[in-house]
Order: C-alpha cells, then sequence, then structure tokens
C-alpha cells in the first residue's frame, strides 16, 4: 500500500527526513509541510563549510502565501588552526540514517579532519515539535594524531554562527555565575570572549532593524572531555566578533597552549535553535528550551523492561515483548521508541489513566497511522511513537505485541 503523506502521520504531525538535489547535495527535513533544516553534508557553494543551509523558526511567523518559516543565518561545525599557521577543516566520510522518519528523524554524519587528525561524528535528530524547532546535536569528536594548537579559544572552533544577512544587536548568555545575561552584541571586529557557565550553559542572537528574519541559539546540554590526556573541568567560551559586516559567534574551550593527543576526544549533547523573530523583546524563548529541554529534560524510567541510555530519544528494551514505562520531564511532542520484539506487528499502546489502562490512540481515522516500526540490526523489531508532554508532569504507559 503506497501513501502519500503530507501534514500528519496519525494524531500528529509527521516528521520526515528525504533527499533532494538543490544547489548542492541536501537531507530536507520536515515538521508537517513547513521545512525545519536542511543539512549539506558536503557543504553548499564547494568548501565552504556552511553545513545548515535552511535553519527555520517554528516560532517564527509564516511567509506569506508559503508554509514555510523564515531561516537564519550560516552554520559551520570543526575548524582550526594548528601552530605553524595551517587552516583546517573536515570531510564528509560517511552517513548512517537510523530513521527518517515519519515519527522521528535521526541521521549521524562521520567526517575526517583535512590532516587526518580528527574523526569527528554528528548526530542530528529532530522531532515534530511545534513550539520550537530543537535540533538536536551529539559531536562525538576523537583524536586520531596529536595536533598542536596555539591560543586555543582563538583558533579551534567546535562550531560557529554568522548571521549571513542579519546584523543582531544583543547577545544573550550564561555567565560564570550561571546567571542569564543579555549584552550587546559585538560590533568590532577585535573579538571578545565570554566564558560561560556550567550549568547547561548557551549563547543566542538576537533583534535587528531587519525585516522577516530569525534568531539564533545554542543550548548545551552535557559534555565530557579529555584534552592533553587530561579531563578538562574548564568553561566553554564564545568568541564574539563583528566579520565581514556580520555577527560571528564560535563556540571553543577556555584553554590557552594546548598539544591534543591521540585518544583525546570532546563530546557534547546541544541544542541548535532557530527561534522568534524581529518582534521578541527579548532571549526568553532560549532560556524556556533551557530548562524543558536541558535542566528538566525528557527522562524515561521502566517498570517492565531496561531503559536504554540516549542523550535525547527516550527508548526502552521491552522484556516478553512486553513494555511499562513513565515518561517526564520536557514539553510538546516526545518521540518514544520501545526495542526487543520478535515480531513485526500492530503494536498496542495503553496509558495509564487514573489507575486504569485505557488504549492510547496514536492513529488518525485511517486506523493504520501514528507509528513507526523498525527493523534493527539483531533481527527483533522497535516501535516508535509520539507523546505531548505539555501539562504533564508524567505519563505512563504500556506497549505489547501479541
Amino acid at each position: 500500500t503506497i501513501v502519500n503523506m503530507y501534514q500528519n502521520w496519525g494524531k500528529y504531525p509527521l516528521k520526515q527526513l528525504s533527499s533532494i538535489q538543490f544547489i548542492a547535495p541536501y537531507y530536507h527535513l520536515s515538521t508537517g509541510v513547513t521545512e525545519t533544516n536542511c543539512i549539506a553534508p558536503y557543504y553548499v557553494y564547494g568548501k565552504d563549510l556552511w553545513t545548515l543551509p535552511d535553519f527555520r523558526s517554528m516560532s517564527a511567523p509564516l511567509w506569506a502565501g508559503q508554509p514555510q518559516h523564515t531561516s537564519a543565518g550560516r552554520l559551520y561545525f570543526l575548524q582550526y588552526t594548528t601552530s605553524d599557521g595551517k587552516k583546517y577543516a573536515t570531510e564528509s566520510a560517511s552517513n548512517i540514517i537510523d530513521t527518517a522518519g515519519p515519527t522521528y528523524s535521526d541521521i549521524s554524519m562521520d567526517y575526517i579532519s583535512d590532516d587526518g587528525n580528527i574523526k569527528v561524528t554528528y548526530r542530528h535528530v529532530e522531532m515534530p515539535q511545534t513550539d520550537e524547532n530543537r535540533t538536536y546535536y551529539e559531536i562525538r569528536l576523537e583524536v586520531l594524531g596529536d595536533i598542536e594548537i596555539s591560543d586555543f579559544k582563538d583558533n579551534f572552533s567546535l562550531f560557529s554562527f554568522d548571521g549571513r544577512a542579519v546584523v543582531y544587536d544583543k547577545l544573550g548568555y550564561l555567565n560564570e555565575n550561571n546567571e542569564c545575561v543579555v549584552v550587546d552584541a559585538n560590533k568590532s571586529s577585535t573579538a571578545n570572549y565570554i566564558t560561560l557557565g556550567k550549568e547547561a550553559p548557551y549563547f543566542d542572537y538576537y533583534l535587528s532593524s531587519a525585516a522577516d528574519y530569525v534568531n539564533f541559539a545554542l543550548i548545551i546540554k552535557n559534555s565530557d572531555i579529555v584534552v592533553g590526556g587530561e579531563k578538562f573541568d574548564g568553561n566553554f567560551v564564545v568568541k564574539d566578533v563583528f566579520a565581514g559586516g556580520l555577527n560571528y559567534g564560535s563556540l571553543t574551550l577556555d584553554i590557552d597552549n594546548i598539544t591534543l593527543k591521540k585518544g583525546d576526544y570532546i563530546s557534547i549533547d546541544m541544542i541548535l535553535m532557530p527561534w522568534g523573530s524581529q518582534n521578541s523583546a527579548d532571549d526568553s524563548n532560549v532560556r524556556n528550551v533551557r530548562e524543558d529541554s536541558c535542566l528538566d529534560p525528557y527522562s524515561i524510567a521502566a517498570q517492565t523492561g531496561t531503559v536504554i541510555e540516549d542523550a535525547f530519544v527516550p527508548k526502552v528494551k521491552s522484556e516478553g515483548n512486553v513494555a511499562e514505562f513513565t515518561l517526564s520531564g520536557g514539553v510538546n511532542n516526545a518521540a518514544v521508541r520501545v526495542y526487543g520484539f520478535d515480531k513485526n506487528a500492530v503494536p498496542e499502546i495503553y496509558e495509564k489513566v487514573g489507575g486504569e489502562w485505557v488504549k492510547y490512540e496514536v492513529a488518525s481515522a485511517n486506523g493504520y497511522d501514528g507509528y513507526t516500526v523498525h527493523y534493527d540490526g539483531d533481527g527483533t523489531f522497535s516501535y516508535s511513537f509520539i507523546i505531548n508532554m505539555d501539562n504533564a508532569d508524567e505519563r505512563t504507559f504500556r506497549v505489547e505485541i501479541k
């Protein structure tokens, strides 16, 4: 049976990842029919390092006559200059799509640095969330050979952003005292180096005289870093500079001179988020997502089965073709995935309401949609579906295959 899917998959908006040929090969992602992100794994205009060419805000107004929100800026990943003045970036090595939808999208992209000394994997995850476009990223960077870096915070960029065609006036961030502050964005070619706090640090750019634009934010959920052969317990730093007539913000570490050694690694779980518009008076959108996605994120506990640890997607492995679990934290539409079933069938999903198990309806009037079946590498099946966590401290479910 061939089904044309547009806005919804069951009772919730579909989330999809597809492939398109535009000016370069792209992955195209959307929630329903509105585009959320495009990924250019081989970059946009040659090796310009621009990786997310379309980065659209769900909290921005729609374009007139189109189901699209405005896109923000240019987003770049790893680039660095070694102590001998040589500049390096990365090339795509492989992509693995774990799921292309229609409940959630999950793709991992491997890159190798130009000097062959770093391997980095970017995992890009999206759920069909309707309030904001939380673009979940896992960064897993492994050092394969020694690299000498002078003035690390100036010459080693884990991620960077510029406004492309928009100049922003305000910069929000979490300061060293873990306080949310807003300052004027730097309009000088001399860089400011802003040390971030450690409790889910973030930075954002917003407020412009330009029309029809969106703002930018980066929020860090977790990190685990070993550099120079030692555990790093320092702070993230934002390099804020005005370059080429645009704001340029780069995420780096509070390090001066260092030799990265074989076996060092940098592991970061973070959220990239386009948000709001020229009508945003402050960065409360960012602070809210820091709270609901990093300080009180989705959390899962299993009553029957075993929790599978994952940075962003709540996951449980069933026991005897049955899983019972409680989901808490977060807001909006969470994709949940339940593993370990020995056959492909329609999952029976129940929610405990008032002490009784009540059928949890995921399908539309069609009766067959609302969940995704995944065939996993060990020969078993897993099932994913959506749970809305607005106005709910926790919800308890039972999934079984008969």
